[in-house]
């Protein structure tokens, strides 16, 4: 018996049997298609949104750290300022030129000075929001008492800014030199309703 007889008389024999064994196959080729390859889509399609919606919360939580941390600086930094201009900065003009001439008289008496003249005026600066007192000083003395003044007067507590230093030979000989100092504090804007 050749082949092609004994696969006829097998078909004809168990033609049921193939149907059944057929008709299955072709289900499960219809599940697959239809119903499994379609899922197993969707699921690598919601795996894909799910690892970018992973990778965009990292992403949305370092920001907010990075916000967070700019907030935290920004109201610390807004402390400090306030603690400076309570606690450092004279209040108004007259609390700075009373803390600028006893400074300064002070300091030039401690370190043999003698003061010559002194002037002072006040300016608003609108753009900082804050006041300005200049004073002018000329001082006379010795080079060691006069380098002793400046570092005195930088090295204070009080806000007082050294905004120029003039140095020269004094005319009388028993004076020995004169310096002509500007300083500068400053104290707060205070806005009138």
């Amino acid at each position: 018996m050749r082949w092609s007889q004994w696969i006829r008389r097998v078909v004809v024999e168990k033609r049921v049997l193939l149907g059944i064994v057929g008709g299955v196959l072709l289900v499960d080729l219809g599940l697959y298609s239809f119903v499994l390859y379609p899922l197993g889509y969707q699921v690598e399609e919601a795996r894909s949104r799910a690892l970018n919606a992973g990778e965009s919360l990292e992403k949305s939580k370092r920001t907010l750290d990075a916000a967070q941390s700019t907030t935290e600086q920004q109201v610390l930094a807004n402390t400090k300022l306030r603690e400076f201009y309570d606690g450092v900065l004279p209040q108004d003009l007259a609390s700075a030129r009373a803390m600028m001439y006893s400074r300064l008289f002070t300091l030039a008496r401690s370190t043999n000075l003698v003061v010559e003249r002194r002037s002072s005026s006040a300016e608003e600066i609108r753009d900082a929001g804050m006041n300005r007192l200049r004073t002018t000083l000329v001082v006379a003395g010795e080079y060691r008492d006069i380098r002793q003044f400046i570092f005195n007067l930088e090295s204070s507590m009080e806000f007082i800014v050294i905004d120029e230093v003039v140095l020269s030979q004094a005319q009388e000989e028993d004076v020995g030199l004169v310096l002509a100092l500007a300083v500068s504090s400053y104290y707060p804007l205070r806005r009138t309703s």
